[in-house]
């Protein structure tokens, strides 16, 4: 049975912020958001107050009974434990808008798994980046160790001025808290909760981090500087020499702060926040001690779905076993369930920009109509068969070939989105005899390869066949195509089908990846018979070869 879970924030942000947050839970499947609008005439209230499973609570003299707390730390406790004693669900957290909860799993799953005798659960927060270039990827980091160790990473990353940050954070390390509801004197503050007068540190929660948009724009940052120093996580009150007896030239952050506004104005603030927030080379340096994390966060997709408008991906929702965000497109007559978090390829269809456009216009306009055998050699989650399938003949022979299980999975997941077409899947490996691989598995699952100099941690056995195990003659005028992306691997699969193929059996076309003929043991002039293909067109990535003689123009 899931736990149903909710969130409570005081909101005083920006519309895109406000509008972001909510979008970004509901989708998570939070079971109930309830915002309380500091600024009872904020704008944004209506736009979200009409949502389902979304609580609004103007901060009005009604609701404050005509004794509003001065600070907004009070008002955050005020609004808070206001919520947790109206809290319908088993489970609440109290973050801020600018925070995003992310999980490995169903938050709801996870929840429920919780030992009963746990109250609290507590998630670590990581700190965004800046990023100098516009990404798709938001870059996070984790605190570091509050130890040597940690300093020396921290010297290295930040540089002098790392003794001004919170173990390499601008903000907080304490991170947020699930509580349970309906617990005798549990009280939220804004960080840990108290139960019975005692602080609650809670336990670890290692399936969840809490995603802190505090530093990701340097103009947002700009703007909330001053106020986060009168009032905010840079106030003196937190920063002088009991709370942080590390300085630079005499001063803590909110002193040195001052002094860089005082010398150098705005830019002087600028160049802090470059140095300390924006991810550039040194900061790579933390990925060695994993304390980076990258997120695809999708908010602009995220928030087309929620508010109702347009988007290329739709039906956003995570993965109840893994996480990962996944949508639909449609690409012509072809749907998709597209994973939107780690394969390249399929973030790139979620974009609606597909990385191989050029390659898969031009083989559509080779097959159009005409009958087909189409062998997708490395076939990630099945776009160029479904695409292949969808242009050629209903009479065309789709087969393809895909040994990562979990591309395989969601290639049939995508086929069974379209059971107008016919395709066949093997989920094997293709090489020089029958046999098993071990296929290395990367980052990008998009990736894995059988090539011996890519084995390591993280490889697994996939059974491997010849590829001329599966290749039949093309009865003129039916057209063969080979399609071959199998990341390095490539002559593995190729330079054995042309050596013992009967000549038949050759494709008239092959469209194969030349990214990494770096890495290929042998050139691609001996692997493709030189006096048989000739240089059709070359793109970016791919290098389409064509019979000297084919059987079509």
């Amino acid at each position: 049975m899931n736990a149903t879970w909710s969130i409570v924030a005081t909101v005083h942000e920006n519309a895109d912020v406000v509008r972001n947050f909510v979008a970004h839970h509901l989708i998570l499947g939070a079971d109930e958001i309830i915002l309380y609008f500091d600024d009872p005439e904020d704008p944004v209230m209506e736009d979200v107050a009409s949502l389902e499973r979304v609580t609004t609570v103007s901060c009005d003299s009604f609701h404050w009974k005509n004794a509003r707390p001065s600070t907004h730390q009070a008002r955050q406790k005020h609004n808070a434990n206001h919520a947790y004693r109206v809290a319908k669900t088993d489970w609440i957290t109290h973050i801020d808008a600018d925070e995003l909860i992310t999980a490995t799993g169903s938050i709801a799953r996870i929840l429920a798994r919780s030992n009963p005798e746990t109250h609290v659960l507590r998630l670590l927060p990581v700190e965004a980046f800046a990023h100098p270039r516009d990404s798709v990827t938001t870059v996070f980091r984790r605190a570091l160790s509050n130890d040597r160790r940690g300093r020396r990473v921290g010297l290295e990353a930040y540089g002098e001025e790392y003794p001004l940050l919170n173990r390499g954070l601008l903000s907080h390390v304490a991170g947020k808290f699930f509580v349970r509801t309906n617990i005798e004197g549990m009280v939220l503050s804004i960080h840990a909760p108290w139960i019975s007068s005692a602080r609650a540190e809670g336990q670890i929660q290692e399936d969840m981090l809490l995603l802190h948009l505090h530093g990701n724009s340097e103009d947002e940052w700009l703007s909330k500087v001053h106020h986060r120093m009168k009032s905010g996580a840079y106030q003196a009150a937190f920063h002088d020499a009991r709370k942080r007896p590390e300085k630079v030239d005499g001063r803590a952050l909110n002193a040195h702060l001052q002094h860089l506004f005082d010398v150098g104005g705005e830019d002087g603030l600028r160049a802090f926040f470059r140095r300390v927030s924006t991810f550039n080379r040194s900061k790579r340096k933390l990925r060695r001690h994993g304390l980076l994390v990258k997120k695809r966060l999708w908010s602009a997709e995220k928030v087309a779905a929620v508010f109702g408008q347009t988007s290329h991906v739709s039906n956003l929702k995570p993965r109840d076993d893994t996480g990962e965000l996944e949508g639909d497109i449609v690409l012509g007559n072809v749907a998709m369930r597209l994973g939107l978090e780690e394969n390249y390829s399929e973030i790139r269809l979620g974009q609606g920009a597909p990385d191989e456009e050029a390659e898969m216009a031009t083989i559509c306009d080779l097959v159009r109509d005409r009958s087909v055998d189409f062998y997708d050699i490395g076939a990630n989650v099945g776009l160029y068969s479904l695409i292949v399938a969808d242009a050629a003949s209903p009479d065309s022979t789709i087969i393809a070939f895909e040994p990562n299980p979990r591309m395989a999975d969601k290639f049939e997941r995508n086929c069974a989105l379209n059971p107008h077409l016919k395709v066949t899947l093997h989920r094997c490996a293709l090489g020089e005899k029958e046999g098993e691989a071990q296929l290395s598995a990367p980052g990008n699952p998009g990736q894995a390869t059988i090539l011996p100099a890519a084995q390591g941690t993280g490889s697994f056995t996939v059974p491997l066949r010849p590829l001329k195990s599966f290749v039949t003659p093309a009865i003129k005028p039916r057209v063969s195509v080979f399609k071959v992306d199998i990341e390095g691997a490539e002559p593995l699969c190729l330079a054995p089908f042309f050596e013992e193929a009967d000549r038949a059996l050759w494709p008239d076309y092959i469209l194969y990846e030349h990214a990494h003929t770096d890495v290929w043991p042998i050139p691609p002039e001996e692997v493709f018979p030189p006096e048989v293909y000739e240089i059709r067109q070359i793109f970016e990535t791919n290098t389409l070869l064509q019979q000297k003689s084919p059987s079509a123009p």
